[in-house]
């Protein structure tokens, strides 16, 4: 197993001046790549406590909920410099990545690690809101394989991006090889705005796609062959709005 502690070094703070005034809407957007990253669990929980007139309304909160989506990829650069050592790399914190880097391919469809419903940050039955999926696991997708190896092949022919990495091997040859590979865990989040608006920061199936938000790759300390992924993200709410959340990531491949 892989363990990783994921901190985020950004505090957030509701404060005021008075007695606050009750408002039929919250609207915030202190989401983070790992969506709870930034303190939204604790800091939302303070508005439904203070500000919200019906905070089990789901129609109160813009978003209504927030989620973190995962899928097991390979990044290319990670999967063809085995002799570099990325023990420190990944043992210092999850890299980020943006949503629309070429040599990160997703290996399965992606599941749902975490989600946060604003509508229940008061319920004691879902702390802050915050309802923990259970584990998460993946068979390797044979078809993502043979796509993630076509779309490499040029990046690491000559004149590609990839190509000082292929060491003169045949691209096609190398791309086959890196495409079998598991880097980590990809993870990156979705919003629900309303019943029928969603956003997210990768594709419905985590393709690719412009975004504000990155996507945050557990790395592993080299990468290898998988055919079946596990994950498990546990998720420790700070108690205070001025305090940090704390992570664990959990992952395994066979």
């Amino acid at each position: 197993d892989l363990h990783l502690s994921l901190r985020r070094q950004r505090q957030m703070c509701i404060r005021d001046s008075g007695r606050p005034e009750r408002v039929d809407v919250v609207v915030s957007e202190i989401v983070g790549a790992v969506a709870t990253e930034e303190g939204l669990r604790v800091a939302l929980r303070d508005a439904a406590a203070r500000f919200a007139k019906r905070p089990a309304d789901p129609r109160s909160w813009i978003p209504a909920t927030v989620s973190t989506l995962a899928a097991p990829a390979v990044y290319a650069p990670h999967a063809l410099t085995p002799d570099l050592d990325w023990r420190r790399v990944a043992a210092a914190a999850p890299m980020r990545c943006s949503c629309r880097d070429r040599a990160l391919k997703l290996l399965a469809a992606p599941q749902t690690l975490e989600v946060v419903d604003c509508a229940r940050l008061l319920d004691d039955a879902a702390p802050r809101g915050w309802l923990r999926g259970p584990e998460a696991a993946w068979t390797v997708d044979a078809g993502r394989v043979e796509a993630a190896a076509r779309e490499l092949e040029p990046a690491l022919a000559p004149g590609g991006f990839l190509a000082p990495f292929a060491g003169g091997a045949p691209a096609a040859t190398v791309a086959a090889r890196v495409a079998r590979t598991c880097s980590g865990v990809a993870m990156w989040p979705a919003l629900r705005l309303s019943d029928d608006v969603a956003v997210r920061a990768r594709g419905p199936g985590g393709e690719p796609r412009r975004s504000s938000w990155q996507t945050v790759v557990a790395l592993a300390p080299a990468a290898r062959p998988a055919s079946r992924v596990r994950c498990r993200l546990d998720a420790a709410a700070a108690a205070r709005v001025d305090e940090l959340p704390r992570y664990r990531l959990r992952q395994a491949w066979d």
